[in-house]
């Protein structure tokens, strides 16, 4: 039976230590869990669509069926409910883009992920929200339950790599899985891939009266909490990766709430995740280039939530089958910069 250590219990070493145990592989997930977490303190939110130019998600008709798949198998397996189903309106901010909404809409391909305008807003289906705080406490539960958490921060000097196998603290393993999130830029077997990580920060605030029952998207993603309680989501930072929160994204959030609603409005929370982008907006999944025993699962990025259960399912098989990963989030196409690096 293969074995494999997966460094880290966020949303990417979940996804990857549920398909691996799904095929009856031994697995133990090592991770600090007091530690700052991108995927417990994320909204959520999935939707096909990109909004800017109003295309359709990479991949939207797999993803979006894996996704409801995977994680309702998930549900069923932790007793909780992690998806919820939402009604989603995307504010509709020019005649101009009115005209591209209806011609998408003509478009057979777009035709079930959207639905008519009316009133100034455009219907966006196939859309919900993943409860990730739920879904982080409830999978370590499991982890430690079943023996299967190393709960201490991982330390790259004490893992042994050999030609067939690593060994991390006396332990042996057939090989070790990265799936760190915004740590992985730190990582000295895969520095050299081009991480972009983006901080984002949301607030939630309290309203003296209700202002809509929809999820509602202008410049960001207006979520109704109930009794008068909204979260705003979210910001794009990338220079300034602390966890720390700022008055400058706080600020930016409630101006884009006041230019659709005139309300009293106070803010009751701020939360902070730093996402682990990709440059080149694809996953980093993969073997390093001369240590094959050292792999990499990250730079999901913002459309995480779809992409991890889709492709966590062809990384574990190519892990334990053998089978080819897609060139578009195999790291073998950043090649070019691993050499660059070792023979500068």
């Amino acid at each position: 039976m293969k074995r494999f250590l997966i460094v880290g219990a966020g949303l990417s070493g979940i996804c990857v230590a549920e398909r691996l145990l799904q095929r009856g592989v031994s697995v133990k997930v090592i991770d600090q869990v007091d530690q700052p977490s991108s995927t417990a303190v994320a909204t959520g939110m999935y939707n096909p669509i990109v909004f800017k130019r109003l295309n359709k998600s990479w991949m939207a008709d797999e993803l979006v069926a894996e996704l409801r798949h995977f994680y309702r198998g998930l549900e069923s397996k932790l007793g909780v409910q992690l998806l919820q189903d939402i009604e989603f309106k995307r504010c509709i901010p020019s005649q101009d883009y009115a005209v591209l909404w209806i011609q998408r809409l003509e478009d057979q391909a777009f035709q079930k992920f959207i639905g008519p305008i009316s009133n100034g807003f455009g219907s966006v289906f196939e859309s919900g929200i993943l409860d990730c705080e739920l879904l982080v406490k409830s999978y370590v539960a499991h982890l430690v339950e079943n023996d299967l958490l190393l709960n201490e921060a991982f330390i790259h000097d004490d893992l042994k790599v050999s030609t067939n196998h690593v060994t991390y603290k006396s332990q042996t393993y057939d090989g070790v899985v990265f799936c760190e999130g915004p740590y992985a830029s730190k990582n000295p077997h895969f520095h050299w891939l081009p991480f972009k990580p983006c901080k984002g920060e949301w607030i939630i605030v309290q309203t003296d009266r209700a202002v809509t029952d929809v999820v509602v998207n202008d410049q960001i993603n207006i979520i109704p909490l109930g009794d008068n309680k909204y979260k705003l989501s979210s910001t794009y930072e990338w220079d300034d990766l602390t966890w720390n929160k700022t008055s400058k994204a706080a600020d930016e959030l409630l101006a884009a709430f006041e230019r659709i609603f005139k309300c009293n409005t106070k803010i009751i929370d701020q939360q902070v995740g730093i996402r682990p982008s990709a440059a080149d907006r694809r996953p980093y999944i993969g073997s390093h280039p001369r240590q094959r025993n050292l792999h990499i699962f990250n730079g999901l990025g913002t459309k995480g939530i779809m992409l991890a259960p889709y492709f966590s399912e062809e990384f574990a098989a190519y892990l334990v089958e053998g089978k080819t990963l897609k060139d578009e989030i195999n790291i073998a196409r950043h090649i070019k910069r691993y050499y660059q690096e070792i023979n500068s």
